[in-house]
């Protein structure tokens, strides 16, 4: 807004990006022993004959390593332990992995910078990064980190011309 004393001379459009250095604090906390198990997708129908406590699976000639079954009783003999199933079952992946404490913190170091990237934008980036304490508590290592981002703070602003014009009511 361009003024000669209190009259407005003209308005004039300003484009550009601002970039500030903004902090960021986070804690992460990284188990030492981990373990995960999720569905791929895979599914099949199996008869399975158990006897005692013993099972086979029948015509089963690529059995899953890990599956999740959901069986339903077709025979079941009331004085020998014989018994036949339909067993549907889900490929079942299992991911089991035990960390040292060096391993565990460099982990927590990355799923950290890897939350922080999510809320940044395209044309923001992290600076530095400073571990500022490792705590272990129990089978956990808890790691805080200080982050300096350049981040564009770059925001909009529409001029309303009329509240411009108007002079102001004392």
């Amino acid at each position: 807004v361009i003024k000669n004393q209190d009259t407005l001379m003209k308005v004039v459009p300003a484009e550009g990006t601002i970039f500030a250095e903004t902090w960021y604090r986070s804690t992460v906390e990284m188990p030492l022993y981990y373990k995960e198990s999720f569905l791929t997708g895979r599914k099949k129908t199996v008869l399975q004959l158990s006897f005692l406590n013993q099972r086979c699976n029948l015509f089963d000639f690529t059995p899953f390593k890990n599956a999740k079954e959901q069986n339903t009783n077709l025979i079941h003999h009331a004085l020998l332990p014989l018994k036949l199933d339909r067993s549907v079952q889900q490929e079942q992946r299992i991911i089991e992995e035990i960390y040292t404490r060096e391993e565990a913190v460099i982990k927590a170091l990355e799923l950290s910078s890897q939350k922080l990237e999510k809320h940044l934008g395209v044309n923001d980036e992290i600076i530095s990064q400073k571990t500022l304490k490792i705590t272990e508590k129990e089978r956990t290592i808890i790691v805080e980190v200080f982050f300096k981002v350049k981040e564009d703070i770059t925001a909009t602003q529409s001029i309303d011309i009329e509240k411009l014009e108007k002079p102001k009511e004392q």
